[in-house]
């Protein structure tokens, strides 16, 4: 009988260690894809909330001043129902603050520049100005080159252009009087 050789064939279980192994290294990749995957959607959602708190604080803002403006108001009729027209010259000189029901609750109060955090509220004595600090800045920009990022208030007579606020004649009795951002500002 001649000498046949017999093709090697593999034993059922060497078959069955490779089948796993090849499933390993696809549950490897398919875990891979998916960290990847899961961090992609991750950074996105970051960036996403990060625009949102940015508009919240925004929204806060613009509320706070259109509350002012509606106290700077109520100011003026008690004003003039009193019949002391002749004091709005020294509500010019008012802390804005003074009108709301409550301080916001990061207003710091009458303080030096220096001394204001981000994200705060403070009076300016020096300038008479009333100044916000934004917390987040990723979209904030003041068209002035400015070292830091805030929207400074003033209160001005009625009828003074924003930009380039000079001092009403003094002969001429004040009529009004309103609340102005002094600098240019832009929240994208």
């Amino acid at each position: 009988m001649p000498n046949r050789t017999v093709p090697h064939r593999r034993p059922a279980s060497a078959y069955r260690d490779n089948q796993m192994k090849e499933k390993h290294r696809t549950a490897r990749l398919e875990l891979l894809v998916a960290v990847i995957l899961i961090a992609i959607f991750t950074a996105v959602l970051i960036e996403r909330l990060t625009r949102y708190q940015e508009y919240a604080e925004k929204a806060v803002m613009e509320a706070t001043i259109a509350n002012m403006r509606s106290g700077l108001r109520v100011r003026m009729a008690e004003l003039m129902i009193s019949g002391s027209l002749a004091q709005l010259q020294d509500v010019r000189q008012e802390n804005p603050i003074g009108w709301l029901e409550a301080p916001p609750a990061n207003y710091l109060g009458a303080i030096a520049a220096a001394r204001a955090s981000a994200g705060s509220w403070y009076f300016d004595r020096d300038a008479g100005q009333l100044v916000y600090r934004p917390l987040h800045t990723r979209f904030f920009e003041v068209a002035e080159s400015a070292a830091i990022p805030e929207v400074r208030l003033r209160v001005v007579p009625a009828g003074v252009a924003e930009k380039g606020i000079g001092q009403q004649p003094e002969k001429q009795p004040l009529e009004g009087l309103r609340l102005v951002v002094e600098n240019r500002y832009q929240w994208r």
